[in-house]
């Protein structure tokens, strides 16, 4: 038995709207197939709101009408209220919104439906560093919701990536590492201790990069290049130290991946994750391979960490029927 923490569905407005996957859109499909896996809760969201991951040029997921994104949060928690032992829902932002947008997210994250937020490792070419997110990771903190940090549909670097495999494979992916580097950097672990942060992708680059990110804060430098109201905080322990503090999914089910994220951050913080829908491997292969990876420490991987992660104990079926 299992908790997935990155699931993804849509709903039947936004697949009639833009080019995406149905499998999305099949609810009953997805549930009965985690039950044959195993799989007994799934927290899903959208990673881009109430649009889409396939680059659309001219189009920014980030300028949606706010009325289309509540649409699908309130088809969102229905889904999780008509499947209440099945489903929890990811909560998505923009969390350079301003102050009206996390509003509604502190709305949404006081309904039961919602387990957690799900944000974008880039916006716009914006990272999670910014100081300009104070509001948003103090809200995150004050509602001990976990954040999910999904890649964009256009990250950093996008209009020079020619192919769309390499897109959605390798770039998108680095997103989460250049960006959650930024976070740690920026000593947002520090001022939040309790923070629940989860790097999808099995955490990305990072399990690589604790020397490569002590080495920066020693540096301390700005980019003059850079534009935005980013900074580069001097931290009060080494980087390396408040990295090891992030969660990781297991999204990214390769051995050498797993065997990186369990070593770096421990069996404590990896958390059983498909990216499934829209990812076509089969879930009980995806399953096999992490409980292989974790050895001793698979009930932890597979179910124990989301659930205190999560909250998700003996009454949370009640909580939402």
């Amino acid at each position: 038995m299992s908790i997935d923490v990155h699931g993804h569905i849509t709903s039947p407005e936004l697949l009639a709207r833009y080019p995406m996957p149905p499998v999305l859109g099949d609810i009953e499909g997805m549930l009965a197939a985690r039950r044959a896996a195993g799989i007994t809760t799934t927290i899903v969201g959208s990673p881009v709101g109430a649009g889409t991951m396939i680059p659309r040029p001219g189009a920014d997921n980030f300028a949606q009408p706010p009325g289309a994104l509540e649409s699908y949060h309130d088809w969102l928690s229905e889904q999780v209220r008509q499947h209440p032992d099945a489903l929890r829902a990811y909560a998505f932002v923009d969390p350079f919104g301003g102050a009206a947008e996390l509003e509604r997210l502190a709305a949404r994250l006081a309904q039961p439906e919602f387990a957690g937020i799900i944000v974008n490792s880039s916006v716009n070419g914006r990272l999670l560093g910014e100081a300009a997110l104070a509001d948003f990771w103090a809200l995150a903190a004050e509602h001990d919701a976990p954040v999910l940090v999904h890649p964009p549909a256009e990250p950093v670097g996008c209009p020079v990536v020619p192919d769309l495999g390499l897109l959605e494979g390798v770039a998108r992916i680095h997103d989460v590492g250049l960006s959650l580097a930024s976070f740690v950097l920026a000593g947002w672990l520090e001022r939040h201790p309790d923070l629940v942060v989860i790097a999808s992708g099995t955490g990305a680059s990072l399990p690589l990069l604790g020397r490569k990110l002590d080495a920066a804060a020693a540096l301390g430098r700005p980019n003059p290049a850079y534009a935005g109201d980013g900074h580069l905080r001097q931290v009060d322990h080494p980087p390396s130290a408040a990295l090891r503090r992030l969660y990781a999914d297991t999204g990214n089910a390769d051995p050498v991946a797993l065997a990186a994220a369990l070593a770096f951050f421990g069996s404590d913080r990896v958390l059983f994750g498909t990216d499934s829908p829209p990812s076509g491997e089969p879930l009980s292969a995806m399953a096999q391979r992490v409980a292989e990876a974790a050895g001793p420490h698979r009930e932890s991987v597979l179910t124990r960490n989301a659930a205190r992660a999560f909250g998700l104990g003996a009454h949370a079926k009640e909580a939402v029927a």
